[in-house]
């Protein structure tokens, strides 16, 4: 599987890692006991959470204008087509992986892609979720520059309580901000 994420262009395979491990890193800000997913599960959500992206027509992730509405409508079953494939290489694939990546787009407002809101979102998913958002927002996309790392985190704290857990990117924001972009992956290594 990991071969197909590296082989599927558009920066797959760089995206899950750095996702993966910025959800380790977020996962120290939770409570005690808050977590509905086994660390290494989440670990492993995070690292497949865009999987389905492969079934995807090729040129639609790095398409540098505007998505068409089919097009949008395409992109947002990525999570069911990732939880597919799961389910087809392995039909025991544990709920908690199954659940983190099925809601990883899912918003606090209910805004999301299907529609659940606030604690209706597992735990888990909602971490991914920022973690997902974050890596992409400082990484260079076809459809726009990159943003710095602090103009991500802002990002990420003002999306608080719509878009993300708001405890949740409050306290990204705040641990994120001093550690520096380049060894954040080097860092969330030592969290395993």
């Amino acid at each position: 599987m990991a071969t197909k994420l590296k082989n599927s262009g558009a920066g797959l395979w760089r995206h899950s890692l750095n996702t993966a491990n910025l959800t380790l890193m977020l996962v120290e800000l939770l409570p005690s006991g808050v977590l509905d997913v086994r660390r290494e599960e989440l670990y492993t959500a995070a690292l497949l959470h865009d999987i389905g992206k492969i079934k995807l027509e090729q040129g639609l992730l790095s398409k540098p204008g505007p998505l068409t509405p089919d097009e949008w409508l395409a992109i947002r079953r990525h999570p069911p087509l990732g939880v597919a494939i799961l389910r087809q290489m392995d039909p025991e694939t544990p709920a908690g992986i199954i659940g983190s990546i099925l809601y990883h787009h899912e918003r606090w407002d209910g805004k999301g892609y299907f529609g659940l809101a606030g604690a209706d979102i597992p735990v888990g998913a909602r971490v991914l979720a920022v973690a997902d958002a974050l890596d992409a927002m400082v990484s260079n996309r076809p459809y726009r520059p990159r943003l710095s790392w602090e103009e991500a985190l802002a990002e990420i704290e003002r999306n608080a309580g719509t878009q993300f857990d708001p405890d949740l990117a409050a306290g990204a924001a705040r641990y994120l901000h001093n550690i520096v972009p380049e060894t954040r992956f080097r860092t969330a290594a030592s969290c395993l």
